[in-house]
């Protein structure tokens, strides 16, 4: 189940929320044509809470079958590194997991850093029970 959470994860909490992009040509988009270099900011972050994509995207899901997220971006702009940072998440998730299976969250409210295109954490408090 720990490769379906990590895509959940990355889906619900998208580390990237926006990126940039300068369309090549003009371009019409629901009625309002984007002009040909003109920069586009897109909102992954936005799109991975889709509710025509993922049902009921604002609850966290480990079972969601097919998580296609926009976390790594998309296309020709795709994330060389997202097989790399997913396999290091799984790794570290499971080995968390088999450590300490009794973990829980700390917190029922994130706070994040006050980035603008990256979403990160400012603490992740955890509690371990003992087993």
């Amino acid at each position: 189940m720990i490769p379906t959470a990590v895509e959940e994860l990355l889906r619900f909490v998208s580390p990237v929320l926006w990126l940039s992009r300068l369309p090549a040509e003009d371009i019409e988009l629901d009625g309002q044509v984007l002009r040909k270099g003109t920069r586009v900011q897109l909102g992954i972050g936005a799109a991975n809470h889709d509710p025509s994509e993922f049902p009921n995207p604002e609850q966290l899901d480990f079972t969601r079958p097919k998580v296609n997220s926009l976390a790594f971006g998309y296309g020709p702009h795709f994330c060389m590194g997202a097989a790399l940072a997913k396999m290091e998440a799984q790794i570290a998730l499971s080995r968390l997991l088999r450590r300490m299976p009794q973990v829980q969250l700390g917190i029922n409210h994130f706070e994040y850093e006050p980035l603008y295109i990256l979403r990160a954490l400012k603490s992740l408090p955890i509690l371990v029970r003992p087993s």
